[in-house]
């Protein structure tokens, strides 16, 4: 049988699920560079990250935000843009770092061979809310993204059953000319979620008018021990 003769939706299906494969047998393959037994505190790996990888904040700062934060004193310190950086939550696995615009989550994962990765999210707000998230090794060695989270478009967050044909739908989208997306971590339920921000970018009225096009949930992701799914 040609491909030609396959319907779409079987040949998008078997696609997909080949693509899975490869994922499954790639991670399972980097498995063995991950350390095992791991340190399970996400507050050692914060303060031993490369300075690179946190230029606002050095090394011997995050360590003194971190003994501010366990004698259960104000955990603020300025960064080096005179700017004021606090922990707003510190758990085992997982911190959360605030600023005057930005956020940073950090977050310890377990994976299927009693390792770990760190997941990494920094949101800067300005003034609509954007987020690169990354995923490193406890070695904070970068990790390929994709292999632990395959992103939803802005097609993801319009409804199912809106009109894409209408003139106010295609003209309103034609507002839509970059992808604004803000990811928040959850740590006690290993969720991940996606929000849609680049609408808050349109002025009060384009956004109104387009809010009925648009679903109202975020994208909610949940950790498997392998990846985001």
């Amino acid at each position: 049988m040609s491909a030609y003769s396959i319907p779409r939706k079987v040949l998008r299906k078997l696609i997909y699920e080949n693509s899975m494969k490869k994922i499954s047998l790639f991670i399972i393959s980097i498995l063995s560079f991950l350390s095992v037994n791991a340190q399970q505190e996400i507050a050692a790996y914060f303060a031993s990250m490369p300075d690179e990888l946190m230029p606002l904040l050095e090394i011997n700062r995050r360590k003194d935000l971190i003994d501010l934060y366990n004698n259960n004193k104000e955990a603020r310190i300025e960064n080096s843009l005179k700017d004021i950086t606090s922990i707003e939550t510190l758990k085992d696995n997982y911190i959360l770092l605030l600023s005057d615009s930005s956020r940073t989550d950090i977050a310890l994962l377990p994976m299927v061979n009693d390792s770990y990765i760190i997941c990494m999210i920094n949101t800067v707000c300005g003034p609509v809310c954007d987020s690169e998230i990354r995923f490193f090794t406890t070695e904070w060695k970068l990790l390929q993204k994709d292999i632990f989270l395959s992103p939803a478009d802005s097609e993801w967050f319009i409804k199912k059953d809106a009109d894409k044909t209408s003139n106010e739908f295609i003209y309103l989208s034609s507002l839509l000319d970059m992808d604004l997306m803000q990811y928040q971590i959850d740590p006690d339920k290993l969720e991940l979620l996606q929000k849609y921000n680049t609408p808050l970018y349109l002025n009060k009225s384009d956004r109104e008018k387009l809010q009925p096009f648009l679903k109202e949930e975020p994208k909610i992701y949940q950790w498997n021990k392998m990846r985001f799914q």
